[in-house]
């Protein structure tokens, strides 16, 4: 029931992180082992995922469920699209997925 709100903004949240983290929709399903045309949807806000999707979809970005829940909502910082606060949050949260996978793939020396 806590999702009822947010399930319209997550798919878009979902979107600009996948776009953030460089993957295709493709790779993404592939990643969190759905289908493409579900990804699709759900980023369309033509269909709401479940639980298990989602969290699916948090582990193959790296992201943990709850942060990407709290980042769809629109009252706690949603991420927009529009805007000059867009680019400086998109850009942010790239460079903090690419010092992810390079602490990851220093930690695997």
């Amino acid at each position: 029931i806590w999702l009822m709100p947010v399930v319209n903004k997550i798919g878009w949240t979902i979107r600009i992180l996948r776009e953030t983290a460089g993957l295709s929709c493709t790779d993404l399903a592939m990643k969190a082992e759905v289908s493409p045309s579900l990804l699709s949807m759900i980023e369309k806000g033509t269909r709401e995922p479940s639980i298990r999707v989602l969290s699916n979809i948090s582990t193959a970005l790296g992201i943990p469920l709850d942060v990407m829940v709290v980042m769809a909502q629109p009252e706690r910082g949603h991420i927009r699209t529009q805007g000059p606060k867009s680019a400086k949050i998109a850009s942010a949260l790239g460079r903090l997925l690419n010092a992810k996978d390079d602490l990851r793939k220093a930690l695997e020396k």
